[in-house]
């Protein structure tokens, strides 16, 4: 997303209704090329190119989206989310300390 329009488009991503997660992301060039996230869901494949086009409609709202703008990535496998723990990272992190000195 160009960071002149980021702010705009950020919110009207992010309202959609079927956007999950949406956030700016710092560029790694040659890594990842890309300043923004966003996460949706579909039940079907087919459900999930629709709402990557409403995306990417809405996007188009703010500047002439190129097809190298971005790029769609599709989970293979659903992960279980645990979110951090962190009492045991303070731990781990501890007895890593300790056995490193």
């Amino acid at each position: 997303v160009p960071e002149d329009v980021l702010s705009e488009v950020g919110p009207a991503v992010a309202g959609m209704d079927f956007v999950t997660h949406c956030y700016e992301r710092p560029r790694h060039e040659g890594v990842w090329e890309y300043n923004f996230f966003a996460m949706t869901h579909g039940r079907s494949e087919a459900e999930s190119e629709r709402r990557i086009a409403e995306v990417a409609e809405t996007m188009n709202e703010y500047w002439d989206v190129e097809p190298s703008d971005w790029d769609t990535l599709f989970s293979t496998r659903i992960l279980k989310k645990t979110g951090i723990r962190i009492a045991e990272r303070a731990d781990g992190n501890t007895s890593s300390q300790r056995s490193s000195t």
